[in-house]
C-alpha cells in the first residue's frame, strides 16, 4: 500500500522484489520485518541533530555514515519516516506508524538488485500519539538491519541505526525534489545573511524555488560567479542582473526564461553565460556587447536564427545551440572565419552539416 520515496527514485532502474531477485548461491535474502508498539514519552526532547547515525559491519570492515535525506509525511492515518543515503547503491529505510504500531523496512538498492534486510532489536519512542500535517514530531529510534551474504560461512552485512530527530510532518506530495528545494532555500538564506557581503564573489541560488531575484542579493556588489539553475524566472525582472557589473560567470539554466533583457549588455566582464533549457526565441542586441564572452550555452531553447551581431564576440570559444527545440537552419555568413577562437560548436538537429563544414574541416583536417 505504501511505496517508499526511494523506490520511486529508482523507477529508471530495474529493481526486482525479494521474490524475483536473482540470488547468488551463497546469498540468502532475509525479508523479515518487525511490527512493534510505539513508546510514547510526551517529555521527549531533541538532544542531537536531526539525523540517523549508521554503523555498518561487512566482510570484517566497519564504516559510519549519516542519512542525508530524511522526510516525514502523513498519508491518510499512516506516518512515514523515510531516510536515504548514497546513490547506486542507495541505503534506505522507512518507518511506518499507524494506530500505535510501527514497522521498519531497510533496503540496499542498485540498478540490478534490491536487497531487503531483516530488522532486529528495533525501538521507537515518539512524543505524541496523534499526527497532523504541519506539526513537528520528536523521536528516538534504533534498530539493526541484517542481510545474509553467505549462510554457510555465516557472513552478514549489518547496519546499526540510531537516531534522535525533530521532523516536520509533511503532506503526501512532499518528495525528494521538495526536500532538496527546501534545503537549498535554507542554505541560500544563510548565504544571503552573510555580514560581509562585499567579500563574497561566488554564490549559488540553484534549485531554491525562486520566482525572482532576492532583494538581499543586491548587497553582493562584488559577485563574479552567480549560479541560479533550476528556478522559475518566467515572470522575474532579470534587468536587476545589470547591478552585478563584476560577474564573470552567470548560470541561468532551466529557469523558464522566455526573454533576456537587453540590459545584460552592461555586464562587460562576463565570460560565460549559460541559458540552456529555457524558452528563449530571440537574442537581444545587448548580448552582443559582451565582448569578453568565451562561452554561450543556448541548448534546448526556441531559437530560429542567430543574429549576425554574434560575430562581434571575437573571444568566443564555445557556442552550444544544440537540441531539437532550436530550429536554426543557417549561421551568419563567414561565421567560423570571423570567430577564429571558436573551438567548440554544438549545432541543432535542424541544421544541415554543410553550414558548419568549415568547423568540421578545422577540427578534422584529414576528413576533407
Amino acid at each position: 500500500m505504501f511505496v517508499s520515496f526511494v523506490t520511486l527514485l529508482l523507477t529508471c532502474c530495474f529493481t526486482p522484489n525479494s521474490e524475483q531477485s536473482v540470488q547468488d548461491p551463497k546469498c540468502v535474502i532475509e525479508t523479515t520485518t518487525q511490527d512493534s508498539d510505539v513508546a510514547i514519552n510526551t517529555d521527549l526532547k531533541k538532544i542531537s541533530a536531526d539525523d540517523f547515525v549508521v554503523e555498518r559491519h561487512c566482510y570484517g570492515k566497519s564504516s559510519t555514515f549519516n542519512f542525508d535525506i530524511i522526510i516525514c509525511k502523513l498519508i491518510e492515518d499512516t506516518l512515514i519516516i523515510s531516510a536515504s543515503e548514497g546513490f547506486m547503491p542507495i541505503n534506505a529505510f522507512d518507518i511506518l506508524v499507524v494506530n500505535g504500531i510501527y514497522k521498519t523496512e531497510f533496503w540496499v538498492h542498485n540498478c540490478t538488485f534490491s536487497h531487503k534486510y531483516s530488522i532486529q532489536n528495533s525501538s521507537l519512542t515518539l512524543n505524541r500519539k496523534k499526527f497532523a500535517e504541519g506539526d513537528s514530531i520528536i523521536g528516538l529510534f534504533s534498530c539493526q538491519a541484517i542481510y545474509t551474504l553467505d549462510s554457510v560461512k555465516r557472513k552478514l552485512d549489518t547496519f546499526s541505526i540510531r537516531g534522535n530527530f525533530k521532523l516536520k510532518i509533511r503532506s503526501r506530495n512532499f518528495d525528494i525534489d521538495s526536500f532538496s528545494t527546501e534545503r537549498n532555500y535554507n542554505k541560500m538564506l544563510t548565504e544571503l545573511s552573510n555580514p560581509f557581503p562585499e567579500k563574497i564573489t561566488d554564490i549559488s541560488l540553484s534549485y531554491c524555488g525562486l520566482t525572482d531575484l532576492p532583494v538581499e542579493l543586491e548587497k553582493f556588489k562584488n559577485l563574479e560567479f552567480l549560479w541560479m539553475e533550476g528556478n522559475n524566472f518566467s515572470h522575474a525582472d532579470l534587468s536587476k542582473l545589470s547591478k552585478f557589473r563584476k560577474l564573470k560567470i552567470l548560470d541561468l539554466r532551466n529557469c523558464h526564461i522566455s526573454k533576456l533583457p537587453s540590459s545584460i549588455g552592461v555586464l562587460k566582464n562576463l565570460e560565460s553565460l549559460n541559458l540552456a533549457g529555457n524558452y528563449i526565441s530571440h537574442l537581444p542586441k545587448g548580448l552582443f556587447q559582451l565582448t569578453n564572452l568565451k562561452r554561450i550555452e543556448l541548448a534546448f531553447n526556441k531559437l530560429t536564427y542567430i543574429p549576425d551581431d554574434i560575430r562581434k564576440l571575437k573571444k568566443l570559444e564555445m557556442l552550444d545551440i544544440s537540441g531539437e527545440h532550436n530550429n536554426i537552419k543557417k549561421l551568419p555568413r563567414n561565421f567560423f572565419k570571423v570567430l577564429t577562437n571558436l573551438t567548440e560548436f554544438y549545432p541543432p538537429d535542424s541544421m544541415n552539416k554543410t553550414e558548419y563544414k568549415d568547423y568540421d574541416q578545422k577540427k578534422n583536417p584529414l576528413n576533407l
